[in-house]
């Protein structure tokens, strides 16, 4: 007798997988660039991704690296949760302004390119007195 027990149907785990979450690291890191460039997000917000890179420099580890995989795993938490800690104390619609220009939906305001197109430099000159005006004085 076979055993046929449900289990639930998980697609298999494909190279696509893996390369969408290198793209997704990739855009991460980006965006916590460009919200360290932007001058509205605050000084002490930008402290965190500095305390973070401190941390995976610095030879003191919560579990050490010599210990093959589980040191660079708990290296690469620190990293990952410094990350998303920046990403939440930033203001929400500075992150969804970087995030969007990222994804290329929309660039940044400060980096829009000039208008493309003719453009039209008029100067609008209005005389103090016009012919009109010094005919109406003189009745």
């Amino acid at each position: 007798m076979s055993d046929n027990r449900s289990r639930p149907n998980r697609p298999p785990q494909s190279p696509l997988a893996l390369l969408g979450w290198v793209r997704s690291l990739w855009h991460r890191l980006i965006l916590a660039w460009q919200l360290m460039r932007d001058p509205r997000i605050p000084m002490a917000t930008k402290i965190v991704p500095w305390t973070t890179l401190a941390y995976l420099i610095s030879p003191i580890d919560l579990i050490s690296d010599a210990i093959p995989g589980l040191g660079q795993l708990d290296d690469l938490t620190i990293f990952l949760f410094g990350l998303q800690l920046f990403f939440d104390l930033c203001p929400p619609e500075i992150v969804a302004e970087h995030l969007a220009a990222i994804e290329g939906r929309i660039r940044p305001a400060s980096s829009q390119p000039p208008v493309q197109g003719p453009v039209i430099d008029v100067e609008v000159i209005e005389p103090e007195d016009s012919p009109l005006e010094e005919k109406d004085r003189s009745r």
